[in-house]
């Protein structure tokens, strides 16, 4: 019975929180292996645009590897995204934006796979166009993900939520 009376105030307390609170460490476990991800594909993707300045990559090598490597894995992400389901309303409005940017971007990484293969001029500058503009949300949409969770003691980091530690007088 006296653990009863331990756990009763406890979970008062809990239930007391913002949603925020209480989804800010499983948005924790959730983003972390996304975030690492979401980091691989940029760097794939720009590797290819490396290639590619220096005349290593072929029209033909970056549309194959935007189609059966980045495409994929950008889709992938974009789908382990929308999977995760929040209380938070506003956490759920701003990770519905990046979720939105990682689908835009794939849908993005599709359009450059068939203007490469296709050997499209306008096609290619339009697909670059766009792929600014959906990393302008990603950022955008991190940025305000960062500052709500700020706001409960997390960090959304590169890599991972780092819970805040308060820094000495």
């Amino acid at each position: 019975m006296s653990s009863l009376r331990t756990l009763l105030p406890l979970a008062l307390v809990a239930c007391a929180q913002a949603p925020e609170v209480v989804d800010a460490p499983v948005y924790q476990q959730a983003m972390a292996p996304l975030l690492v991800d979401n980091e691989r594909i940029a760097q794939q993707f720009l590797e290819l645009a490396g290639q590619l300045k220096s005349g290593k990559a072929t029209a033909e090598t970056v549309a194959t590897r935007l189609e059966e490597d980045i495409q994929p894995a950008a889709t992938d992400l974009a789908k382990a995204a929308e999977a995760i389901e929040l209380t938070s309303p506003v956490l759920q409005m701003l990770h519905a934006d990046l979720a939105g940017a990682w689908r835009a971007r794939a849908s993005n990484y599709r359009q450059m796979g068939i203007c490469w293969e296709s050997e499209d001029l306008p096609c290619m500058e339009e697909s670059f166009r766009a792929n600014l503009e959906v990393q302008h949300a990603e950022d955008i949409a991190l940025l305000r993900l960062s500052l709500v969770l700020r706001e409960h003691g997390y960090i959304l980091g590169p890599y991972e939520l780092v819970p805040q530690t308060p820094s000495a007088p």
